[in-house]
């Protein structure tokens, strides 16, 4: 009975390792064990301390071991680089790299009790296949072997369209400019509204393609401010707390967007917000289309997410 082994790294950047450089060695030797797909998967952890001088910090990683009972002939010759059959076992293991990651994160954040995690997107299909040239030699991301014959690199690549991070582009950079500006800030003693900073938050994990959650909150965010200002409007048009109270059935985010809002307005203030509040009514939409289990997350419009944050960012700023 032959047995196929296929190996890969995973980065962790920020998975808290503080307490793991007090393992001892053979702890390092015990992987967590799971089952995906019909397939037996290891995940091991590796040593922080294992190269001399080193010192424990948050850059931490681990690697993966993939146990295949009797592998049929195809998928030897597709680990062999046949080009008929590579791509199909690529996306298995890449699958098999996402569950892994997906399901250490559940185990830390609950058995674990890890509370303290960030969660970063995965790599994509085509970096974690990318390989490496170092000094004149080529580096391949995953290797594999039959029993207990020498490691052999398989030898996947995928054509990446290469552009520039998201995070270094110029108006994410730190320039000395902004730096003066900052201080400017500090000297007039001018901060915005939690509110603003918690909407830049969100977009921040739409910007990094986390897509359903931050939907959801800011739906939730911009629906409660919403709320807060029409009550408070309300009140101030002769309408008692029994009264409003009575009516918040009524209080829907469509109507309190749609309704209320453009009630509540100058007509200049209209003009100037209605663009905004179309914006945020399409996004509205989604969530609501999400709640109600019409759409999954890989059929949210990004586009359309992002244009109602920039239009939820504006009516928040006038609300507040």
């Amino acid at each position: 009975m032959k047995k196929l082994t296929i190996y890969f790294k995973i980065d962790m950047p920020s998975f808290p390792a503080f307490g793991i450089y007090k393992w001892k060695e053979n702890d390092y030797k015990v992987p967590l064990t799971f089952e995906i797909d019909n397939t037996k998967v290891r995940l091991f952890l590796e040593n922080a301390l294992s190269s001399l001088n080193a010192e424990p910090n948050m850059s931490y990683g681990g690697f993966v071991e993939i146990e295949i009972e009797n592998p049929t002939s195809d998928l030897i010759k597709s680990l062999q680089n046949s080009k008929e059959l590579a791509f199909e076992i690529a996306q298995k293991i890449y699958y098999i790299y996402e569950k892994t990651i997906e399901r250490f994160e559940i185990l830390c954040r609950t058995t674990g009790q890890i509370k303290n995690l960030i969660t970063h997107p995965n790599i994509s299909f085509g970096e974690f296949f990318n390989a490496i040239n170092i000094f004149g030699s080529t580096r391949y991301p995953v290797q594999w072997q039959i029993d207990s014959e020498g490691k052999k690199d398989f030898q996947f690549s995928i054509k990446t369209r290469r552009g520039k991070n998201a995070l270094f582009k110029q108006p994410q950079l730190l320039t000395p400019n902004k730096w003066k500006k900052m201080q400017k800030t500090l000297e007039r003693n001018i901060f915005v509204q939690k509110e603003i900073v918690e909407i830049l938050r969100i977009q921040s994990k739409i910007l990094w393609n986390d897509k359903k959650i931050p939907t959801l909150e800011i739906a939730i965010l911009l629906e409660t401010l919403l709320r807060d200002y029409s009550k408070s409007m309300l009140l101030k048009k002769g309408f008692s707390n029994n009264k409003i109270k009575d009516l918040s059935e009524e209080l829907t985010f469509n109507n309190l967007l749609n309704l209320v809002l453009p009630l509540c307005l100058t007509k200049s203030q209209l003009k100037n917000l209605q663009d905004s509040i179309n914006k945020v009514n399409r996004l509205r939409k989604i969530r609501n289309d999400l709640v109600h289990g019409n759409i999954r997350e890989k059929d949210i419009n990004i586009e359309v997410v992002k244009e109602g944050i920039k239009g939820g960012l504006k009516i928040t700023k006038f609300l507040v």
